[in-house]
């Protein structure tokens, strides 16, 4: 990822489509270059954090709780990678649960990606009795 964002050739990749690459870590996940280290502007990203983060939302989604992701502050493109991570874990899992004759097992998972976090107030989200696990 740094080289990319860094410009620096990586063997494969076409000139044009690194380029293109660049723009759109840049501008759609706001991914920059700061004193030699990789920073997200909106914090969606981190290189010392998280890095549980989307097993503890799968893992509370299999066990049947409500979770909502927060992406108020972040541009529709990031928000729906992190819907597509979420839900790509989920199929992995649920696809090894196949494998291995499992399945049957496995609860129903519904995804929503929904306009409401962003007009509803932490107050109202907190006395309806649904909790942030990610903000």
């Amino acid at each position: 990822m740094k080289n990319i964002v860094n410009g620096t050739k990586v063997e494969g990749v076409k000139p044009a489509t690194l380029t293109v690459l660049q723009r759109v870590i840049r501008v759609n996940l706001s991914v920059f270059i700061e004193k030699e280290e990789l920073v997200c502007k909106n914090r969606v990203f981190s290189n010392s954090s998280g890095e549980a983060t989307i097993s503890t939302i799968v893992n509370a989604l299999e066990d049947g709780k409500i979770v909502i992701v927060d992406t108020s502050n972040v541009g529709d493109e990031a928000e729906l990678l992190i819907g597509s991570t979420i839900a790509n874990e989920i199929f992995s899992r649920h696809q090894e649960a196949k494998a291995d004759g499992r399945l049957d097992e496995k609860k129903v998972v519904s995804i929503v990606i929904e306009e409401a976090p962003r007009v509803l107030s932490g107050e109202k989200l907190a006395e309806s009795g649904i909790t942030f696990i990610v903000k």
